[in-house]
């Protein structure tokens, strides 16, 4: 949805994070640090992201 996509690209927070990933694949304390937020505000824009369909995420596994 061209709207969901629009509306996520008005934040520049979540601009910089979709900056930050096209360069390299990033954890959510990674993109943290990087922008001086924490990892809550990080999660809630990087889901924003992934339902406009600009970012994809991948969970790891626990160490067992």
């Amino acid at each position: 949805n061209i709207q969901l996509v629009l509306t996520a690209l008005t934040s520049r927070t979540r601009a910089r994070i979709l900056g930050l990933v096209s360069l390299r694949p990033m954890s959510l304390s990674e993109l943290a640090r990087a922008i001086g937020l924490g990892v809550p505000s990080v999660f809630v824009a990087v889901s924003i992201l992934e339902q406009a369909g600009l970012v994809a995420t991948k969970r790891k596994a626990e160490d067992a």
